[in-house]
């Protein structure tokens, strides 16, 4: 059994444990396989708290809102995070998700996040014509840790935009989602990353 929501984990060291049978069925040198969970240390997940962290400890004044999933805004150079205060009381997609009794945030709500946050920094709305002149365009998107927050517990989350390349040159944002571990801590855990960029809708042919 794998930690909650590391299913990607899970995919890869199944394939490291197929592909270690098969080595030592036919070859003469001993294989094994390391069923690494997350690191704490070093690896992706590692290298976007250590950075968030940095940016933590000179953070400008929030900004309230008054949105269905961020609380707050604070805008820097080159980046702008959005905070959520999550609470089952709240927040029905948490309360209403579930794992053996825990509430967790579930995968598909991440990406509401990313396109929601994304369409009201870049204040992205409708036409003359009531439909939307861009659409949001996601790629490169990891789930890398479950969110869950303790009943009657409010957990601070923070979705970061930055400006930022995609693979071929094209100009977007990388996308973060963060919560803060413990109550009023420093250390913060990452649940999602990606790359988010806007792309002009065709005009309708009658």
């Amino acid at each position: 059994m794998a930690p909650l929501g590391q299913v990607a984990y899970t995919a890869a060291n199944g394939f490291l444990d197929a592909f270690a049978r098969w080595k030592n069925r036919g070859g003469n040198t001993y294989t094994v396989s390391i069923n690494w969970d997350s690191w704490r240390d070093v690896g992706m997940a590692a290298e976007a708290v250590e950075r968030f962290e940095q940016r933590d400890t000179q953070s400008p004044a929030e900004q309230r809102l008054e949105h269905p999933l961020f609380d707050a805004r604070i805008d820097r150079e080159g980046e702008r995070i959005l905070i959520t205060r999550f609470h089952t009381s709240k927040h029905w997609v948490l309360d209403e998700h579930r794992v053996l009794g825990t509430p967790v945030l579930p995968g598909t709500a991440y990406l509401e996040i990313a396109v929601s946050a994304f369409k009201l920094l870049e204040g992205l709305d409708t036409g003359e014509d009531g439909q939307f002149n861009k659409t949001v365009h996601i790629s490169g998107f990891s789930l890398i840790n479950p969110l869950t927050v303790e009943e009657s517990r409010e957990k601070e989350v923070r979705t970061v935009v930055e400006t930022a390349e995609g693979k071929n040159g094209e100009p977007g944002f990388s996308i973060t989602v963060s919560s803060r571990a413990g109550s009023g801590g420093d250390t913060w855990r990452l649940h999602a990353k990606g790359f988010i960029r806007a792309i002009p809708v065709r005009p309708r042919v009658n």
